[in-house]
């Protein structure tokens, strides 16, 4: 659906804070989302009858911050009652609280909350870079070097060496069956 990974750990962190945690949070994400991907029946019905987009001309979902700010922005003159049966309508029983949940955190937290996840991409390549940056990091990357060679060495020798200790244990075996005297 075009969602991205930080905009889906967003949204699940938006549930997760409004109670809805765990399992629970990615199935009402994924109803959620599949509900608003392609409405049917009386949800595209009443969609359109309020005028909210949820696919562009070429029938890519919208981002799910638009789709939800659409929605707030168009339900805000109903009254609870009125809105909740339209939530319902458009996510049925298993995701309108997700849906509701979601709507009251608002698109521009979601969208912040999403910017965030994706900034903090490089705050762990800095710290990781930033630990690295001493004795004990200098000696893990050469022991990590030592480790790929031994892999590599081993990997281009393993018939040579494997013929070789055949040959010893061949002469070895051999000697072993020698007389004493010998």
């Amino acid at each position: 659906l075009g969602v991205s990974l930080e905009e889906a750990a967003a949204m699940a962190g938006a549930l997760g804070n409004m109670g809805i945690q765990g399992t629970m949070a990615g199935t009402a994400l994924r109803t959620v989302l599949s509900s608003l991907a392609a409405p049917t029946g009386e949800a595209a019905k009443q969609l359109g009858a309020l005028g909210i987009r949820t696919a562009d001309a070429t029938g890519n979902m919208l981002p799910i911050t638009s789709i939800l700010d659409q929605i707030a922005t168009k339900t805000a003159h109903m009254g609870d009652a009125q809105r909740q049966a339209f939530l319902e309508t458009l996510a049925g029983r298993q995701g309108v609280t997700a849906l509701t949940a979601l709507l009251s955190v608002g698109a521009e937290q979601i969208e912040d909350y999403t910017a965030s996840l994706r900034d903090s991409a490089g705050v762990a390549g800095n710290v990781a870079a930033r630990q690295m940056d001493n004795l004990h990091g200098t000696l893990t990357q050469l022991s990590s070097a030592v480790e790929g060679a031994k892999i590599s060495i081993g990997t281009a020798f393993i018939p040579v060496i494997r013929l070789g200790a055949n040959v010893l244990t061949t002469l070895v075996t051999a000697f072993n069956k020698l007389p004493g005297p010998i």
